[in-house]
């Protein structure tokens, strides 16, 4: 039985959904559920002041207020079908957890014990109550650890995104065309995005575009491949071939989306199909090596026919879910990469020609004195890059293509992320970080005192409040003078580097509906205070 929610809490707005044994918990106060489910006819109601003062509703109706500055203090959810039984649970601000109710009975309090609802959990046991209860507490357990490893500005957003699951546990399955064709990609002309969108990829015997490259459940954005194309002529190959996707040629994503068909690539010797996006500059053949594939690869240039096309399944779409056999080519390069013996390292893009950090020599001092190793994994082939963070318990680095090398660590490793800008919530990091199963810190350690974004920002770094926090919860000794920062040595250098990076036309379009209270606002992160209001300080000027 599939039961989906969300609910809107005072200052966040309305939060992601959730299922399963999922829930929130913030230091907000709840203002309105909205409960989804299908298969079930559903009563809920949401109380303020007294038993007799709330509001009711059924699936897919909002329950609750949005903007009127009423808070609930009790919910009560009830299922219609005698069968199944919704539980629930929420946390109130003064006296914490309640215990587990159901069946329309009333979570809260009234009169002169009345608190506000700051937290709540939902989810269906239709047979074994103990067990449910048992997997809602492992949930809570689980929420409460990842929340203990955040370090950061906007908690509250980053925990509706790392404490959901993206793991689809569906068997990732093979289908067989004959006598199918794979089109080489092309740029959709008409499409409103960063870089492209693509048409190409299998289309089966009857012309139906069977497959291409999936990266938010079927939706057009940005480098994805949802649909074929009219041709004329094809060449034939008269073999039996793997789709493979696409090889892309910024590393990152090659890492990631590139391997999501190569999972079922090492159990026989058949030719894999590739597609190139148009205009690609450079091949990185090193990681096909690595696997042991790399004569087997083969790139089209026109529409091509084959014998039979396999089609494995994608098994990460990258914002939006993985599957685990997604873990099959990343064991076979650690198995192939040389064994290293670097215990704790830290992994730095200062060494990088065209660097987009000011300072991040400073966390390389700080942590080489405490034993770390530094690594610019530019300056290792990647055989050697994969050894040595496979063979480290702990590892340090910015948000990016480096902290996407966490699929090729040990299982249960320390991995902290230091975020390049306190906005950016990278889902597919989350996924990464989800399917490797390591221990990941989140610590925001920039004054970046002017608006920037994740990818072609300007980030100055140094130790915050929140990396202090950080060393102090991991145990990590250091003297105050340590982690001083003086601004003004880097604010010049600072200012000069974003005016030089937002010249750009590309890198001003993605902050462009900034204003001045976005402005204003990033200097107060940057500065430990707190954000201003839009109600009380408009801007005109926003778009």
């Amino acid at each position: 039985m599939e039961l989906e929610w969300r609910a809107h809490f005072s200052k966040i707005g309305w939060t992601n959904s959730r299922s399963g044994f999922e829930l929130f918990h913030f230091a907000e106060k709840l203002e309105a559920l909205e409960i989804n489910c299908k298969e079930m006819d559903i009563k809920v109601r949401g109380y303020y002041n007294s038993e007799s003062d709330y509001v009711e509703g059924g699936s897919g109706e909002l329950v609750g207020s949005v903007g009127k500055g009423r808070t609930l203090s009790a919910v009560s959810i009830q299922s219609l079908q005698l069968q199944q039984f919704i539980f629930y649970r929420c946390y109130f601000e003064h006296s914490g957890w309640s215990n587990f109710y159901k069946n329309g009975d009333i979570c809260g309090f009234f009169n002169d014990t009345k608190e506000s609802i700051c937290g709540i959990q939902i989810f269906v046991a239709a047979e074994n109550e103990e067990a449910a209860c048992k997997k809602a507490d492992e949930q809570l357990t689980y929420y409460d650890d990842i929340n203990k490893l955040l370090f950061i500005n906007d908690k509250e957003k980053m925990l509706m995104h790392l404490t959901h699951s993206y793991q689809d546990k569906r068997k990732a399955c093979i289908r067989v065309y004959e006598e199918s064709v794979i089109l080489p990609l092309r740029i959709v002309k008409n499409e409103q995005v960063r870089n492209a969108v693509y048409e190409g990829g299998v289309i089966d015997s009857t012309g139906r575009f069977v497959v291409g490259h999936d990266r938010k459940n079927g939706k057009q954005i940005n480098l994805s491949c949802l649909s074929g194309y009219e041709f004329k002529d094809c060449s034939e190959i008269n073999e039996t071939v793997i789709y493979g996707g696409i090889c892309f040629e910024v590393f990152g994503h090659l890492l990631t989306e590139s391997m999501c068909r190569l999972w079922c690539a090492f159990e026989n010797d058949y030719k894999i199909v590739m597609l190139l996006p148009p205009n690609i500059k450079h091949i990185n053949m090193d990681i096909f090596e690595l696997m042991g594939i790399k004569e087997r690869i083969l790139f089209l240039e026109e529409p091509t026919r084959f014998h039979k096309v396999i089609v494995p399944d994608q098994t990460l779409r990258l914002h939006y879910d993985f599957k685990e056999e997604h873990k099959i080519p990343y064991s076979k390069m650690i198995h192939a990469a040389p064994k290293m013996n670097y215990e704790k390292i830290y992994l730095t893009r200062s060494h990088l020609e065209n660097t987009d950090g000011i300072n991040e020599e400073y966390f390389e001092k700080f942590f080489r004195k405490r034993g770390y190793v530094i690594i610019a994994p530019e300056e290792y082939t990647l055989g050697e890059q994969i050894g040595i963070i496979n063979a480290a318990k702990d590892v340090i680095c910015t948000l990016g293509t480096l902290s996407h090398f966490a699929l090729f660590c040990q299982e249960g490793a320390s991995f902290t992320i230091i975020r390049r800008d306190d906005r950016t919530v990278l889902l597919p990091q989350t996924l990464i970080n989800q399917l490797s199963n390591v221990k990941v810190y989140f610590v925001d350690a920039t004054y970046n005192f002017l608006p920037t974004q994740h990818t072609g920002g300007v980030f100055l770094y140094g130790p915050t409040k929140h990396f202090k926090e950080y060393l102090d919860a991991r145990n990590i000794k250091y003297d105050e003078e340590e982690v001083a920062f003086d601004l003004e040595r880097y604010a010049f250098q600072y200012l000069c580097k974003w005016r030089k990076n937002y010249l750009q036309i590309k890198n001003f379009n993605a902050i462009s509906g900034c204003d001045i209270v976005d402005i204003l606002n990033a200097m107060n992160r940057a500065f430990g205070e707190a954000e201003i209001s839009r109600k009380k300080y408009v801007s005109k000027y926003k778009r």
